[in-house]
C-alpha cells in the first residue's frame, strides 16, 4: 500500500501512447479522526511524456493507497508508469510504483497492495458483433432471426432457441417439460384440475361472470385473499357489510358501515390480546390499544416534567447546566455527542399505551440547519437492575429537524415509544431513568442547543 501524509502529495501515471488508458485509485482518506475509503482518483492518460496526476492529497488528510485499477481499451498493447510523488517533488526511479508495465489489448491489471493481477479478455479480446442466436459464436444456441415479441428458451437438443409470440389471447405455459402459448380453454381446464370441465364458481362458468360479479362465490375450505386489502360495498352505491354465520345455528353477525358523510375512517388493532377486563380504547387517530377499564384514555393523567436542575449528569460527555435570561437550560455541544440523564416513576395509572417524550429546546446561536435528539430509557423497576451499571434500551430519535429561525425561539419535538421492549418493559409504579442525547455527530446545526423540559406522558 502507498501512504500519503502531505497536502500536495500526488499518484501520477504515464502511458506509452495517447489512447483508451483509463487509471483508478482506492483507498482511506482520514481526516480529523474521521476515515473514508472511497476513489480517490480517476483519470484517462494523455500519452508519453505527460505525467498525468490522478490523485491528490487535500489539506489536513492522510491517505492510503491500497488498490489500482488500470484498464486498456484499445486494441493495442500499452506500457505504463506510476509514481509517488511527494509534494513539489519530480517522477522518477526512486518513487516509482511499478517500472514499466505492459497491458494486453482490450484487458486490465489490478495493483493490490504491491501484487499485480491481470485480467485478460476472453478468447483472446473478444469477437466480432454477432446475434445472440447465430448458431456460430454461439454455440450453444440455434440460428435463428430477431422476431417481434419472441423469447429465447431452452428446447429439447438442449440448445438456446427462438419461441415465436403466440396468437391473441394465448398465454405461456408448461407441460412440466417445454413451454408453448396455450388457449384460454386450455388454462381453464388446467386451473379446474378436472380436464373437460368448465372452471366454474359454484358452476358458474367464468367466461360468463363479469368481474367476478356473481350471485355467490362458495368454498368449503377455508378462503384466503391475499391482496394488501379488501373492498366490500361501492362507493355512494352500496352499503358494505360482512355477515358472520356462527357454526351451531343459522344466526349470524352483522357488520354494517354506518353513515359517515363527515370522512371516511381509519383503525389499527392492538398487537396482543389484551388482559382480563381490558377496553378498548382509541388515539383519537383511530390507533386503538387496549386499556384498564376506567383508565380514562392518557392513563396517568398528569405528565412527568423534568427540569434542567433535575439533570444526573454521566459520568463523562454531560450536558452543562446554564442560564438564558434566568432561564436555567441544559447546554448540548455542537460537536460531541452529550447527554442528561433524568430520573422518575411510572405513575400507577399508566394504562399500556406507550410513552411520548417532548424535548423542549432553543439553539444558542443558530439559526438554520438541522438538530438530532436520541432518547432511551433504563427501568430500574423491583429486583430488575443492579444499579451499579447502566442498562438503557436502544434509542428512538427524531432527527433533520429544522432549527428555528430566532436563537431565542422554543421549538418542541417528541419522540413515540410503544409498550414493552421499546421503552426497556417499565410498569406502572417502576421507578426508571431516561436519557437525552444530542446526537452532534449527525447534526449540522451550529453552536450549543439548549433543553429548557423533558416532557413524558402517555401516548
Amino acid at each position: 500500500m502507498i501512504i500519503l501524509d502531505t497536502a500536495g502529495d500526488t499518484i501520477r501515471a504515464e502511458a506509452s501512447a495517447a489512447s483508451a488508458i483509463t487509471v483508478s485509485c482506492y483507498g482511506i482518506e482520514t481526516a480529523s479522526g474521521t476515515d473514508n475509503y472511497k476513489r480517490l482518483g480517476v483519470a484517462q492518460l494523455t500519452g508519453t511524456g505527460t505525467q498525468d496526476v490522478i490523485y491528490t492529497v487535500p489539506a489536513s488528510t492522510v491517505t492510503i493507497c491500497s488498490v489500482i485499477v488500470i484498464a486498456n481499451t484499445s486494441g493495442s498493447a500499452r506500457t505504463i508508469k506510476l509514481w509517488d510523488v511527494e509534494n513539489g517533488g519530480s517522477p522518477g526511479d526512486a518513487n516509482a510504483i511499478l517500472g514499466t508495465v505492459t497491458i494486453a489489448a482490450n484487458s486490465s491489471i489490478i495493483w493490490n497492495k504491491g501484487n499485480i493481477t491481470e485480467i485478460p479478455n476472453a478468447a483472446g479480446g473478444g469477437s466480432a458483433a454477432h446475434a445472440i442466436l447465430d448458431g456460430s459464436v454461439h454455440s450453444d444456441s440455434v440460428a435463428d432471426a430477431v422476431t417481434r415479441g419472441s423469447i429465447i428458451y431452452g428446447n429439447a437438443t438442449p440448445k438456446w432457441d427462438e419461441l415465436t409470440i403466440g396468437g391473441a389471447n394465448t398465454f405461456l405455459g408448461s407441460d412440466g417439460t417445454d413451454l408453448s402459448y396455450r388457449t384460454a380453454t386450455q388454462v381453464m381446464l388446467s386451473l379446474s384440475g378436472q380436464a373437460g370441465v368448465t372452471f366454474s364458481f359454484n358452476n358458474q362458468d367464468l367466461a360468463s361472470v363479469s368481474a367476478l360479479g356473481c350471485g355467490a362465490i362458495t368454498s368449503t375450505s377455508t378462503g384466503l385473499f391475499e391482496g394488501a386489502s379488501v373492498t366490500v360495498g361501492k362507493a355512494s352505491t352500496t352499503t358494505g357489510t360482512i355477515v358472520l354465520h356462527d357454526s351451531n345455528s343459522a344466526n349470524t353477525i352483522t357488520l354494517t358501515v354506518p353513515d359517515i358523510s363527515a370522512g371516511s375512517l381509519s383503525f389499527t388493532l392492538p398487537p396482543t390480546d389484551g388482559d382480563n377486563t381490558n377496553v378498548l380504547q382509541t388515539d383519537g387517530n383511530g390507533i386503538l390499544t387496549w386499556a384498564a377499564a376506567g383508565a380514562g384514555g392518557t392513563g396517568f393523567g398528569r405528565p412527568l416534567v423534568f427540569t434542567p436542575q433535575s439533570n444526573e449528569p454521566p459520568s463523562a460527555n454531560f450536558a452543562t447546566l446554564d442560564l438564558r435570561n434566568l432561564h436555567p437550560v441544559l447546554d448540548f455541544d455542537a460537536t460531541t455527542n452529550e447527554s442528561a440523564v433524568f430520573r422518575g416513576v411510572l405513575p400507577i395509572g399508566y394504562a399500556g399505551g406507550g410513552l411520548t417524550v417532548y424535548i423542549h429546546y432553543a439553539m444558542t446561536s443558530a439559526e438554520a440547519d438541522t438538530v438530532d435528539w436520541d432518547v432511551a430509557f433504563e427501568r430500574i423497576g423491583d429486583q430488575q437492575l443492579d444499579i451499579d451499571g447502566d442498562s438503557f434500551a436502544a434509542v428512538n430519535s427524531v432527527d433533520n429537524t429544522t432549527v428555528p429561525g430566532t436563537t431565542g425561539l422554543v421549538d418542541v419535538v417528541s419522540i413515540a415509544f410503544t409498550d414493552g421492549a421499546d421503552m426497556n418493559s417499565i410498569a406502572a409504579g417502576e421507578s426508571f431513568r431516561i436519557k437525552v442525547t444530542r446526537d452532534a455527530a449527525s447534526d449540522d446545526a451550529a453552536g450549543d442547543a439548549e433543553i429548557l423540559f423533558v416532557v413524558v406522558k402517555e401516548t
